[in-house]
């Protein structure tokens, strides 16, 4: 990093620009939450991730998806709410998929050899529901959690 990098986003909303500081230390993990949070590129590429909030943890280190008991107003993260968490075991998500009848997986991935394409199809989705399933390491281990995407509104 360079003296005075930070991380900006232009025209994310009517406030105009948006900046982080850099080169800051992550933040502590801690047990996964309520909300797990999908931190944008720019905030991670930058080393900004802690100074978005200071409530935020990590759900492992040197893992960049971001978690919270409640979700945090701000253009830096995408939500999701936490529904539950199941092993990362193709073959368990596979019987929840099918019990749950999701036709349509959303899966995402950091710091685990997960395949999203090839999962989805061995997870053979079927049904009317659909699902994302964030697959990360956690303080507890390799997990699929299996949320739904949350709008965050203004007060």
């Amino acid at each position: 990093m360079w003296p005075g990098d930070r991380a900006v986003l232009v025209g994310s909303d009517d406030r105009g620009p948006v900046e982080l500081p850099a080169a800051l230390p992550a933040p502590e993990p801690g047990d996964l939450g309520a909300f797990l949070a999908e931190p944008h590129p720019a905030a991670i590429r930058a080393a900004s991730l802690s100074a978005i909030a200071p409530q935020l943890r990590s759900v492992a280190p040197g893992i960049a998806y971001l978690t919270a008991d409640e979700p945090v107003e701000t253009p830096w993260l995408t939500w999701f709410a936490v529904e539950e968490v199941l092993p990362l075991d193709v073959r368990v998500l596979r019987g929840w998929v099918r019990k749950h009848r999701v036709g349509t997986v959303e899966i995402k991935k950091r710091g685990v050899e997960v395949d999203p394409v090839t999962w989805r199809r061995k997870l053979k989705p079927s049904g009317p529901n659909s699902a994302t399933l964030v697959c990360t390491p956690t303080t507890a281990g390799a997990r699929a959690v299996v949320c739904r995407r949350r709008m965050v509104t203004r007060n």
